[in-house]
């Protein structure tokens, strides 16, 4: 078993990185930087890697002072994450991502920014989650990305001062509360992060958010590849729908959920009772979510207001005007939380907020709607194959 409880560190912090075949430059780039940066021990699970340059890459990490390299046969993130949890003692853990480049936000040191992030933990939430985007180069796909994961994971989290949910790339965890939350998990790859965050508010876990430190994710920068994560993700998304009482409470997951059927809806049968329908649902999410609140309510209230009726409002009237002003309005939104809330670094110009309007609409038109299709298709296709093998079963 592994012990951080050492003179040298009140704190016990173990990071957790589940890999399966990473690229060899990659994992090591990632490790080698996160060992320079944390005198905390880092713990990488190999979940059955077959790839032989990633096996090199492992016997290259354990010369690392701080790095300790466990095997495991093959079972996906979620059950290297409980292998991992078994054989260590800290009281904290921080997953994160094989691909991902953590760096301290204000200033502080890696070790310093945790050690304020583990004293959040400690007033009562249960994981801590950071601003999420890409190292960036000059593909419009991947810089388009970083908008995506920008917006929710910095703007809206610091304007909110709301964790929202848990994302994948990067979080840390009280070990007791992952360790309850994951012995109820699915263990299945596809959405596997809006798991846990359905799991967590089901049982009154509190998501918190700080900007101590930035998570750099590696973005997909092939469009086919980009395509089959995000029917990944869809995927994911509504073998999950068995949450939904816990998915109406909370407009935002909500709104992920629903706002493309309700566009969809309103397209095909030429009405606006699918958009009202959903606005109505929204506001429901939003009250809910005020009386929950951690912050001043009525500041909380207002805030949710101002983020998710406009869109839906534009969902109504469903016109270029309606699109153009609804544009112009978060944009403003979005700099005033930049300058207000100090969003620092985010390098968002007109140019890629339009391309990222355009890219949501997208999303929502077709992506998702392929993504439901998907599906639909794919779990038909395990029902009918289950019921093929209980025939054979019941006939022999």
């Amino acid at each position: 078993m592994l012990s951080l409880n050492t003179k040298e560190h009140a704190v016990s912090l173990t990071f957790i990185v589940p890999v399966y075949n990473t690229h060899a430059q990659i994992l090591i780039r990632t490790i080698t930087r996160l060992s320079r940066s944390t005198r905390h021990t880092i713990l990488v699970v190999d979940d059955g890697s077959s790839n032989p340059e990633t096996l090199k890459a492992f016997r290259k990490l354990i010369s690392l002072d701080n790095v300790k390299v466990l095997h495991k046969p093959h079972g996906g993130k979620v059950d290297a994450l409980r292998y991992a949890l078994r054989k260590i003692r800290s009281d904290y853990v921080f997953i994160v991502d094989d691909d991902v480049i953590i760096e301290p936000n204000k200033g502080f040191s890696l070790d310093e920014a945790l050690q304020s992030d583990i004293e959040l933990l400690n007033t009562g939430c249960s994981v801590v989650v950071y601003p999420v985007g890409s190292m960036l180069s000059q593909k419009l796909l991947e810089r388009t990305q970083n908008v995506e994961h920008l917006i929710p994971t910095y703007h809206l989290r610091s304007f909110l001062r709301d964790g929202l949910y848990v994302n994948g790339t990067g979080s840390l965890w009280k070990a007791s509360d992952l360790i309850e939350l994951l012995t109820m998990h699915s263990g299945v790859h596809e959405g596997d992060d809006l798991e846990l965050t359905l799991l967590a508010y089901k049982h009154g876990m509190r998501i918190s958010f700080s900007d101590s430190i930035f998570l750099y994710a590696l973005m997909k920068n092939k469009l086919i590849d980009w395509f089959i994560q995000r029917l990944r993700w869809e995927y994911g998304k509504w073998r999950l729908i068995r949450y939904l009482t816990i998915i109406i409470d909370n407009p935002y997951i909500s709104a992920y959920y629903f706002a493309s059927v309700a566009f969809m809806l309103t397209l095909i049968i030429k009405s606006f009772v699918p958009s009202l329908i959903l606005l109505l649902l929204l506001f429901y999410g939003i009250i809910k979510t005020t009386m929950k609140s951690y912050v001043y309510m009525p500041a909380r209230f207002f805030k949710d207001i101002s983020l998710v009726i406009p869109l839906i409002i534009s969902f109504l009237f469903n016109n270029l005007l309606s699109i153009v002003i609804g544009t112009l309005y978060y944009y403003i939104l979005f700099k005033f939380i930049e300058r207000i809330y100090e969003v620092k670094n985010t390098n968002i110009s007109f140019g890629y907020f339009l391309a990222y309007i355009a890219y949501i609409t997208l999303y929502i038109a077709f992506i998702q709607p392929l993504g439901l299709a998907y599906t639909i298709v794919k779990s038909g296709s395990k029902y009918f194959l289950f019921l093929i093998n209980r025939l054979k079963f019941q006939l022999s």
